[in-house]
């Protein structure tokens, strides 16, 4: 098998396992810094997929190099592609609603998302994450922007008004 092809093949199995590990992660550490979880597993699996490709070409180091390049690169594509459809299905309020319709036989009241979406506890909660995340100081029942959450809401404010996006566009 060509160097070229080892390096394709670990890859797709380690951004498969980075996939499942952070499923995993996710499903036991609600509201647990996701964005630093995402980091450190992705990390860890490319260095577990790089040293998989050192491990099978150990005997032909000509090909150390493009296959190496190939498995990062591999991994880098399937996350960019991956990355906005997980992120869209693990926190969008509206593919959640749709499963509480779901699961309830196709309908949901209105009080009942009410109760869900926008209940103290859901919002302390989004508050709190967000303090985590460093996108928020909190100084008693106070929340002020950091200047990272600054940063942040200028680039979206920017996105939104040059693709003229409404409010929750």
């Amino acid at each position: 098998m060509s160097s070229a092809a080892i390096g394709l093949i670990c890859g797709v199995v380690g951004h498969a396992l980075f996939l499942i590990l952070h499923i995993g992660a996710l499903s036991f550490q609600r509201n647990s810094a996701p964005w630093q979880t995402m980091v450190r597993i992705l990390f860890a699996t490319t260095m577990a997929t790089m040293l998989a490709v050192a491990v099978l070409l150990r005997d032909r180091w000509a090909g150390l190099l493009l296959a190496e390049t190939y498995a990062v690169l591999v991994m880098a594509c399937l996350f960019v592609v991956s990355a906005p459809l997980f992120f869209t299905i693990y926190t969008s309020l509206s593919v959640e609603s749709l499963l509480i319709a779901f699961r309830r036989g196709g309908s949901v009241s209105i009080e009942t998302l009410y109760r869900r979406f926008a209940s103290p506890e859901f919002v302390s909660g989004r508050l709190e994450t967000m303090v985590m995340s460093g996108y928020l100081v909190s100084t008693g029942d106070r929340y002020q922007a950091s200047p990272k959450g600054r940063r942040v809401a200028a680039f979206f404010s920017a996105i939104k008004r040059t693709l003229r996006l409404g409010l929750g566009g």
